[in-house]
């Protein structure tokens, strides 16, 4: 488990004695960031026999701070709780959630001094090569490391298929619906994390039972579709279809929601927080004229499910 230090709230006292830190936003958790917190795990085992009690840990804003940089909230592709998550699966100690109004008008030098040593007790930083930080974001790779005499590991452009790895390129992939690139780039399926709401039972009347979602507000999700998925209810899974958007069949309705039949589970999940994951979109949205052709289509749409997964357990 991640031991969360508050920057906004916290006693210095509650930090490690000595700290290395990897530094960024880490929207997604994805390969490039992956490779960032495994150098930061690596390095505090190199510097353990020098630092004794010596943690590892992720530096973030938390919220982000797009809102102060653009007007507006980037949708985002994680939420903390999932980064945490994220961060110790790949074995981190700490994370320092920072309060970006806070610490923006402060200088590369009060930044590096006050907050990551003063208050982190950073003794090695790990960030991007393209890292920006402090005040108009005048301090870069280059001046952290200065800052640092030198202790910093500049980690570089991380590719999949001659294509960079960012954050912004994978919302990019889930806009036109391209779950299986955007996992590639994630490192981890695309996924929903939340609580199944009560619906209008639709799914029920006609045969075929799912239970319904809604995206977090702000998140960044895949485009209007149907997508061969898996579920995940107590730590079991279940190959699923799932269709996001808003049921053009039954209303014309604003809100964004998920709306999953998971095949071969019968049981209540009201209330109950579930994860789904979109492995690929098999269709856009269509408008039905009869429940009859809804249920043969979904029907169509079950059977490639599971020959889906059929044909990945055969996979070596």
């Amino acid at each position: 488990m991640v031991r969360i230090i508050n920057l906004k709230t916290m006693k210095v006292a509650l930090s490690p004695p000595f700290s290395v830190l990897c530094l960024g936003n880490f929207d997604g958790v994805h390969l490039g960031h992956r490779a960032l917190a495994e150098e930061t795990v690596r390095q505090k085992q190199v510097l353990s026999a020098e630092f004794e009690g010596i943690a590892s840990g992720a530096w973030f804003f938390d919220p982000p701070p797009s809102p102060y940089l653009f007007g507006e909230r980037a949708p985002r592709l994680s939420t903390t709780e999932e980064k945490l998550e994220h961060f110790a699966s790949i074995g981190l100690d700490y994370a320092f959630l920072a309060d970006f109004s806070e610490l923006c008008r402060l200088t590369p030098t009060d930044f590096v001094k006050k907050i990551l040593v003063g208050e982190c007790h950073a003794v090695h930083t790990v960030c991007g090569y393209n890292f920006r930080f402090a005040k108009n974001a005048s301090g870069d790779a280059a001046t952290l490391s200065t800052l640092m005499n030198g202790h910093v590991s500049v980690m570089p452009c991380i590719t999949l298929d001659g294509k960079p790895i960012s954050s912004s390129a994978i919302r990019a992939l889930l806009a036109v619906g391209d779950a299986e690139e955007a996992s590639r780039m994630l490192g981890h399926p695309v996924s929903l994390s939340a609580k199944v709401l009560h619906g209008k039972a639709l799914g029920k009347t006609i045969g075929i039972p799912t239970v319904n979602q809604c995206f977090p507000l702000h998140a960044a999700r895949l485009a209007d579709g149907i997508y061969i998925s898996r579920t995940w209810v107590d730590g079991t899974s279940y190959p699923s279809v799932s269709n996001i958007g808003h049921r053009p069949t039954f209303d014309d309705g604003e809100q964004v929601n998920c709306e999953t039949h998971v095949i071969g589970f019968a049981g209540d999940l009201y209330g109950h927080k579930i994860t789904v994951e979109f492995f690929k979109r098999v269709r856009g949205e269509i408008r039905f004229l009869s429940i009859e052709e809804l249920q043969n289509q979904i029907r169509a749409d079950i059977a490639a499910t599971k020959a889906y997964f059929e044909e990945k357990r055969r996979q070596p």
